[in-house]
């Protein structure tokens, strides 16, 4: 449709050319719309409707179905925009001066929808990052290792778009605090806010619309001066780029057929692999033409320090010891701690890969940590127990009831039992074989053999035991060849 610009050309042109043709040229529509104009002459500028001078307007012949469009916008907005046109039909089909066809209340619907939409339209606005502000972070399913799954920890920062991908083997709290500090570390410094989703180790439960911040992650995040927020439902622009860096790691991390990538040998191989990446992609330039490496520099004036010893304390892995048997229990497993920390509270974490146990105290004033026990995550999952021999002095490190040892309730046994190993291990081997008189016969070897030293009578019992020769004839008869054994030593 032309405007009057457009009318007063086609005159102005015509007058100079005489040529419906040489005029159609220049002003770019058609002879024949140059033709009607002409013919029609100054009446076409007083024919036209204008709109503040500028376009023309056509005068639309009347709807049947506009006196019934406030019914229609009626049933739109009872529906939220989601009711169905032979529904609306059906509905304006009760009035008696409705005449219009299904196909013009299907048009009819659908330009009203379009309005309701259109007044209802939600308007994004761009989060402007700031350095320093925020590090988001977010989980993906990573490859299976060694027959189990894994959990890519991926972490971004929105101004520098620098990026930290770290395997994890479950999402529980330990691992997710640890590659929080691992992150942070890699990162030079701690933003003055951590976003992350609405999982059970960020938010417990919601209420008044918010969620309730999970107590845990709060110390830990304090500990290092960020704060913790949590995304809101249906708010895309909280943390957009961590998700898609998501997505990102995942493609190049984790084997498909479309890159043809490898298995993992072991847990030790994704992490390097995971390394690599992270090298990888933040020496890639961005549309600024600055890669996110050299982001991150300049990103890093104004980040806080980060503390100098790791901070990884989880609440959910605070243990009391027992008050008789210094053990603590984690992930099913009971571990050993020194005997000084009987009835004590200690924290007990584990690194990302699951292998070594470590057992933690902190002082209340100082916050200094003290690492009192180590251990190694038992492969075999039947066992329960992990000890070591260290945290019990004094206890034989074999026990049980078969390593129980003999003890004197008279004065005659705590006599014979002075001769030292070899008659405990004489007495026990007795007592084995079933022999009732074993008090008779200690009686006859301690009168029989005055005549040797108690370390020839030991090493004599202890020939016995070994040999299972337990008459006192038969002990009579190894002591000699003890007393060799005992001169040769000597």
């Amino acid at each position: 449709m032309l405007t009057l610009e457009g009318i007063m050309d086609i005159f102005t042109t015509f007058s100079l050319a005489k040529s419906y043709r040489a005029t159609a040229e220049v002003c770019g529509v058609s002879p024949n719309t140059v033709k009607a104009y002409v013919t029609q002459g100054p009446e076409a500028l007083t024919a036209m409707h204008t709109v503040d001078g500028v376009r023309k307007v056509r005068r639309s012949r009347p709807k049947k179905l506009e006196k019934f469009y406030a019914h229609i916008d009626e049933l739109i907005e009872q529906s939220g925009g989601k009711v169905q046109s032979k529904i609306v039909f059906q509905r304006l089909s009760q009035f008696p001066d409705f005449d219009a066809s299904q196909r013009s209340v299907d048009r009819a619907v659908a330009a009203r929808k379009k309005v309701f939409a259109q007044s209802r339209q939600r308007v994004y606005k761009p989060v402007v990052p700031t350095p320093g502000q925020y590090m988001q972070y977010d989980f993906g399913d990573g490859p299976v290792v060694d027959g189990a799954k894994t959990v890519l920890f991926v972490a971004w920062l929105p101004f520098s778009r620098a990026r930290f991908v770290y395997p994890l083997r479950n999402r529980q709290a330990p691992s997710v605090q640890y590659a929080l500090d691992a992150a942070l570390r890699f990162f030079g410094g701690v933003p003055k806010y951590v976003l992350t989703d609405n999982e059970k180790t960020a938010s417990t439960v919601t209420r008044f619309g918010l969620p309730v911040k999970n107590p845990q992650m709060v110390e830990f995040l304090s500990r290092y001066g960020a704060k913790l927020l949590t995304c809101h439902p249906y708010d895309p622009e909280t943390k957009g780029g961590v998700e898609r860096s998501v997505a990102v790691a995942k493609e190049h991390l984790v084997p498909t057929q479309a890159n043809l990538a490898c298995e993992y040998a072991s847990f030790a191989e994704l992490v390097a692999r995971c390394e690599q990446f992270v090298e990888e992609v933040n020496q890639r330039e961005c549309v600024r033409g600055l890669t996110p490496a050299q982001l991150l520099e300049r990103e890093r004036e104004f980040f806080s320090a980060v503390p100098q010893s790791s901070l990884v304390v989880s609440p959910s892995g605070v243990r009391k010891v027992g008050q008789r048997t210094p053990m603590v229990t984690f992930q099913g497993v009971q571990y050993s701690v020194p005997q000084r920390l009987l009835g004590q509270q200690v924290v007990v974490t584990s690194d990302p890969q699951n292998t070594t146990v470590v057992v933690m105290v902190i002082d209340d004033v100082t916050g200094q940590i003290e690492v009192v026990a180590e251990h190694k995550v038992p492969a075999d999952r039947a066992v329960t127990t992990v000890v070591d021999d260290s945290h019990f002095p004094g206890v034989p490190v074999v026990r049980g009831p078969a390593h129980h040892r003999p003890r004197a309730t008279t004065a005659q046994e705590a006599k014979f039992l002075a001769y030292g190993a070899g008659a405990e291990r004489y007495v026990a081997a007795c007592v084995d074989q079933g022999v009732s008189a074993v008090a008779v016969r200690c009686e006859k070897i301690m009168a029989l053999t005055q005549g040797f030293s108690s370390q020839e009578v030991d090493a004599g019992l202890a020939l016995a035991a070994q040999h299972q020769r337990l008459t006192v004839a038969d002990v009579l008869s190894l002591i000699p060849a003890a007393k060799a054994t005992v001169s040769q030593d000597d």
